[in-house]
């Protein structure tokens, strides 16, 4: 009989920790409605590690499907600007098992602290240079993601981690997801942080249908972000921002009050829109700024790229690959960047919950709770084989399996 493995305990900010001896030092890092995270020293490999408690992990269905999509999307992807998963800690017992912890790296910091203490005056604003360097590796982070299928679905700062170095990595997949070639119904509305949102999640009759170009918006607005720290560019609170002296509504009516209202022959998205709201002409860029000054110190090509992010109409944003070649980020281009390995047609359908040996038959019965508990166990399995003859040990299921 295998012997139970050895637990290290810790109380952080009254949340109890419970994880592999091999992983002392543990402090609070951070906390948020994703969970806690603690910072931690890897005795084994001898590096500083992010450990993510989720708590209660199957406690709904709709929880366990976003972790476990999370923890096969981190398994499968493999980019240096994306942030990887070095483990996840196998649990005492299957029965009493509630708590999912995942193991990652430790970078410094991340964009939303650098630029909120720029805009705090707590610290010197990034050169131009390095602006570029950090959107040009989160742009290849992101053409990755969207060559392998995936939609990250909530890029803020705040998913922007960096070292002392300026290396980013693009963080937190527990919003993406794959999307099949001409899948784009059916798709969870509750996602991106609402000042990042596109307008297509805003619109009631469509907001069940949209694309990886969601990513694209977001990344648009993080770029204004970089450039104008502590000055929203779309907000419907007022007093906030560039729209502060304006009466809104919406937050929809805030983005069409900045980058104007679609015109009627454009996409089904946009005719749909237009049949509802009233018509407003596109702010000139430079207005987007909070002073004169202020947009007059912003390059004219980070401005051109904004403008070709932040299209209205989805189909007409840039994509993440061409947006690589965009001359704001001509001096790091680098043809692998981006770049995804051949797999097969489909090959993300198997890590879709349910669909690990294809689609689903016709009728099928959805997944339990319970039933993304076994996946879990299995996923858990990659990282610590030994579980897999643990005598608790459920039956009958394996990871997802690994297409490359």
């Amino acid at each position: 009989m295998l012997s139970t493995p050895v637990k290290r305990s810790a109380m952080l900010d009254f949340t109890p920790f419970l994880v592999s001896a091999r992983y002392a030092d543990l402090r609070l890092l951070a906390r948020g409605s994703y969970g806690v995270v603690a910072r931690a020293a890897d005795r084994a490999t001898k590096q500083a590690v992010a450990i993510k408690k989720v708590h209660a992990a199957f406690d709904t269905v709709a929880d366990a499907r976003h972790l476990l999509r999370e923890v096969r999307l981190l398994r499968h992807l493999r980019h240096p600007h994306v942030l990887p998963l070095l483990d996840v800690d196998a649990p005492v017992d299957y029965k009493s098992w509630a708590d999912v912890y995942l193991v990652m790296p430790l970078l410094d910091t991340d964009l939303e602290v650098l630029l909120a203490g720029v805009a705090a005056g707590r610290r010197k604003d990034l050169s131009d240079h390095q602006k570029r360097a950090i959107f040009y590796q989160l742009l290849s982070a992101v053409a990755y993601l969207h060559a392998a299928g995936v939609a990250h679905r909530d890029i803020k700062p705040g998913n922007v981690l960096l070292s002392k170095s300026a290396h980013v990595m693009l963080g937190d997949l527990g919003l993406a997801r794959y999307i099949a070639p001409g899948e784009d119904t059916g798709l969870t509305q509750a996602v991106v942080t609402k000042s990042y949102r596109a307008p297509e999640l805003f619109l009631s009759g469509a907001s069940d249908k949209y694309t990886s170009a969601i990513d694209l918006w977001s990344l648009g607005v993080l770029l204004f972000s970089l450039y104008s720290p502590g000055f929203p560019l779309f907000s419907h609170r007022k007093g906030e921002g560039v729209l502060a002296a304006v009466k809104l509504t919406t937050q929809l009516d805030a983005i069409c009050r900045v980058v104007g209202t679609p015109p009627p022959h454009g996409s089904s998205t946009s005719r749909w829109y237009m049949r509802r709201a009233a018509a407003h002409p596109p702010l000139p860029i430079d207005k987007w700024f909070a002073t004169p000054a202020a947009a007059a110190a912003v390059p004219d090509d980070a401005k051109d790229l904004m403008l070709a992010l932040l299209r209205f109409d989805p189909a007409e944003r840039l994509t993440a690959s061409a947006a690589l070649a965009h001359p704001y980020v001509a001096e790091f281009a680098n043809p692998a960047d981006g770049a995804h390995p051949d797999r097969p047609a489909g090959w993300a359908d198997c890590l879709e919950p349910g669909c690990e040996a294809g689609p689903p038959a016709a009728g099928a019965k959805p997944l339990t709770r319970e039933d993304h508990k076994v996946r879990m166990w299995a996923e858990v399995a990659v990282y610590h084989p030994e579980i897999a003859a643990r005598a608790d040990a459920p039956a009958g299921v394996v990871p997802a399996p690994d297409p490359d």
